[in-house]
């Protein structure tokens, strides 16, 4: 039988309540984060789109250049 040393527990009575803490602050920061990125939510939004089409674009030039290519 393992009997825990009376000096141990309180170090990992403190040791617990440190994880929590930082399990609690790592919650504040990601919810600070989500908060921040979610004002500019619209503006993400737009870019996308933006983004969406520039890439469709892109895609088009890479197959049109594929099929001159193939062509020769």
């Amino acid at each position: 039988m393992f009997v825990e040393p009376i000096e141990t527990i309180e170090q990992n009575n403190d040791l617990v309540r440190l994880l929590d803490e930082e399990q609690a602050e790592i919650h504040r920061i990601l919810l600070e984060m989500t908060r921040r990125i979610g004002e500019h939510a619209a503006s993400i939004h737009s870019s996308l789109g933006v983004l969406a089409e520039l890439e469709l674009q892109f895609a088009k030039a890479r197959f049109a250049e594929d099929l001159l290519l193939r062509g020769r």
